[in-house]
């Protein structure tokens, strides 16, 4: 599934369901975060927790992760 909305720039942005393959960008965005920096361990490999917390989200059909794909201009 693809979407699209418009910021206040007007914009658009266009989001995408995130897959296990966005996992390492996703966790290095939140480590990139003040308190991310304290919590989060982003590591290559990933701790096989954040894997397991996508896959749980993932099958649980009123959850949805989704990440930004591009803004067009």
């Amino acid at each position: 599934m693809e979407d699209s909305l418009n910021n206040e720039e007007g914009k658009a942005l266009l989001f995408r369901y995130a897959t296990r393959e966005d996992l390492p960008a996703i966790v290095a965005l939140l480590a990139d975060d003040e308190k991310g920096k304290t919590r989060e361990q982003y590591c290559d490999p990933l701790p096989s927790a954040y894997s397991d917390a996508f896959d749980a989200m993932e099958s649980q059909s009123t959850d949805c992760i989704a990440q930004s794909v591009s803004s067009v201009l």
